[in-house]
């Protein structure tokens, strides 16, 4: 069977291959860890909406293998750096707003 490539645009300079945890940002590839990769895959699903960090862990992680609030905080921190701060703002409270 031929796998298709599945690719999400996050802006004109940005996307994203979850099939191979992969970033093509500003013309550089970046390997993105399993995790990393799903919360933007969820986020850039839902763009222009508060994501709470009880919402990612519902959504992604087994109850078995629940993370702390510092875990996320580390993706997302590794995520804003590669496809920038102003991509991924922190509503003080609520969660996240993923701006695409």
């Amino acid at each position: 069977s031929i796998e298709s490539e599945d690719e999400i645009r996050i802006d004109a300079n940005t996307m994203l291959i979850p099939s191979k945890n992969r970033l093509i940002a500003e013309g550089k590839t970046y390997t993105l860890a399993h995790k990393e990769c799903e919360i933007l895959t969820y986020m850039s699903a839902r763009p222009k909406r508060v994501i709470s960090s009880d919402e990612l862990i519902q959504n992604l992680w087994e109850y078995e293998s629940m993370p702390s609030d510092a875990t996320i905080r580390v993706y997302i921190k590794n995520l804003r750096n590669i496809i920038g701060k102003d991509k991924i703002q922190t509503i003080r409270g609520s969660g996240y707003y993923f701006e695409s």
